[in-house]
């Protein structure tokens, strides 16, 4: 065997035995909180009522929406998606006893038009819950939708802010009404060191998929702040690195980095990412 073959082996042989002491590792982690295990302590708080959950077609959406079927007495769950199709998928991915507590709710978060329709729809018979899950990230150039907006701002921001503004007079006179909004840890870095540019939200002069997903999730925390000075029930939280396809536009490695080297060293599941989200939808 050649010095130069022989390099390749044992590189190979370091790769390999690295990637199996990483999986070895990965599988010995201590459990994690998820949403099942969140809401069979604290779900009851959510019987008897209606709850919209955003973006329950995947990810962390859907894994909070299947536990909440599961664990608490809703009256019934308002199961949002883009479209009619990806509702039905998901919902047929639900055991039968419960889909039958699903209603649809279609609209493409990029049009503020859709959302206002779904909105105005809701003031007639509102949730006593909200949750803003939905959310695209890492688009790689700036993109733009139906109404101008980037779209990662459009999406993550904008989008549940006109839900929520259009449901407020409503939601204010539910008992116990909240709004539950998923942002994230990486608002800091929008805030502090990429100075987050408030004239420049849509990114018209720079744009960076970063720095548009930041700007977006430090918006989302204004937000859930404005509206707890308004005497509403708003919780805004992060629900980590999650193993999701919300990096779907990423390249593999930095998918990969994104999943196995971030803040506590491996991504969470979408039942674990949902736990967070769970426990400030339910918990009192």
């Amino acid at each position: 065997m050649t010095t130069d073959s022989t390099q390749v082996v044992l590189v190979a042989s370091c790769v390999a035995a690295t990637a199996i002491a990483w999986q070895l590792y990965r599988a010995a982690r201590p459990a994690r909180a998820t949403a099942t295990s969140v809401l069979a302590k604290y779900g009851s708080s959510l019987a008897g009522k209606r709850v919209l959950v955003t973006g329950a077609c995947s990810g962390i959406g859907f894994a909070l929406t299947k536990a909440i079927l599961e664990e608490c007495s809703v009256e019934s769950v308002l199961f949002h998606g883009r479209s009619a199709k990806r509702i039905a998928e998901a919902i047929a991915r639900l055991p039968k006893t419960l889909q039958k507590l699903c209603e649809p709710m279609v609209a493409d978060l990029s049009s503020l038009k859709e959302v206002d329709v779904i909105a105005k729809k809701l003031k007639a018979s509102p949730p006593d819950i909200i949750i803003c899950s939905a959310g695209v990230a890492t688009l790689p150039s700036w993109t733009a939708t139906t109404d101008g907006y980037e779209t990662q701002f459009a999406v993550n921001h904008l989008s549940h802010f006109h839900l929520v503004a259009t449901l407020l007079p409503e939601i204010h006179l539910k008992p116990n009404g909240r709004i539950a909004i998923v942002s994230s840890d990486l608002h800091h870095m929008g805030q502090k060191y990429l100075q987050v540019d408030l004239s420049d939200l849509n990114s018209n002069r720079k744009y960076s998929w970063f720095g548009a997903y930041l700007a977006s999730k430090y918006c989302n925390v204004l937000f859930g702040r404005a509206l707890a000075k308004r005497g509403l029930e708003a919780v805004i939280c992060s629900p980590g690195a999650v193993a999701t396809d919300i990096d779907r536009y990423l390249s593999l490695f930095l998918r990969f980095c994104f999943r196995n080297m971030g803040p506590g060293l491996f991504a969470k599941t979408a039942p674990e990412g949902a736990s967070t989200l769970a426990y400030c939808a339910a918990a009192g």
